[in-house]
């Protein structure tokens, strides 16, 4: 009986401690923590309607604008795809211009290759630097298609009232030109 109360309590100061040193910890129900970011079970920014596919090609970014809201540490960003004829992957940045080109041109984060699209679902990227965002200012998340087939699903007509402001492709990661008409599926995670 004392050794297992000895055990409890060493598992329970090693809990601590590693909390403590930054260490990752899952606590069920809590969300995932990510490099000491917790993603909230529900998006803090959402626009999930859509009416039809949006339009990707391989080699150049589309893209969307939004109001950061309350803003805080991105966590996470996903967007719904449209899967058609063949397995894809896709590529997310997001930065404060439509030209996400580096670091240097705007981009504050390139959150990397998405997992093999086999379905229409919602695809999601972590991010492993978790920058702030400011509050109520504007931001650009641009996805290019790297391979294979599949759309960003959007709305057409502005039904949210500029929620997501759509910008079509131009060349790589520079999104070109803003459509009104248009607002894309996606969904942003704030660190909890």
């Amino acid at each position: 009986m004392i050794r297992k109360l000895i055990l409890i309590l060493f598992i329970l100061l090693s809990c601590v401690s590693l909390a403590n040193s930054g260490g990752i910890i899952s606590f069920p129900g809590g969300g995932v923590p990510v490099a000491g970011c917790t993603i909230p079970g529900s998006p803090d920014i959402e626009f999930a309607t859509h009416s039809t596919d949006g339009t990707l090609i391989i080699g150049a970014a589309e893209g969307l604008r939004f109001d950061s809201g309350a803003g805080g540490d991105l966590a996470k960003i996903c967007i719904e795809s449209e899967y058609k004829t063949e397995a894809s992957t896709m590529d997310l940045r997001i930065g404060t211009t439509d030209i996400l080109t580096n670091a240097g041109t705007g981009m504050i984060e390139d959150l990397g290759t998405s997992i093999s699209i086999t379905e229409t679902q919602w695809v999601c990227w972590e991010s492993a630097t978790n920058p702030t965002l400011t509050g109520s200012t504007n931001y650009f998340v641009g996805v290019m298609l790297n391979s294979g087939n599949a759309e960003w699903n959007v709305t057409e007509g502005d039904p949210a009232g500029g929620v997501s402001v759509g910008w079509s492709y131009n060349s790589a990661w520079d999104m070109g030109s803003i459509d009104t008409d248009l607002e894309y599926t996606f969904r942003l995670y704030y660190c909890d």
